[in-house]
């Protein structure tokens, strides 16, 4: 998933799920919402400051 507009509304804000719909003409094949893996990267002495995030794949399981 990009992460930009118009892909996320807010870059303040995480999403931590997105729903995936694989259709035909005829039928939807796959409508499920998934959980998003994010990676964050702790920063400060301890760890204790959040830094930067970013999404890691989403695996999309078919049949």
């Amino acid at each position: 998933m990009p992460q930009r507009a118009p892909f996320l509304e807010s870059t303040t804000q995480q999403p931590k799920t997105m729903r995936v719909v694989v259709a035909t003409t005829t039928e939807v094949l796959h409508d499920v919402v998934h959980d998003i893996p994010i990676h964050a990267e702790r920063t400060g002495l301890l760890g204790q400051c959040p830094g930067p995030w970013s999404y890691e794949p989403v695996e999309v399981p078919l049949g």
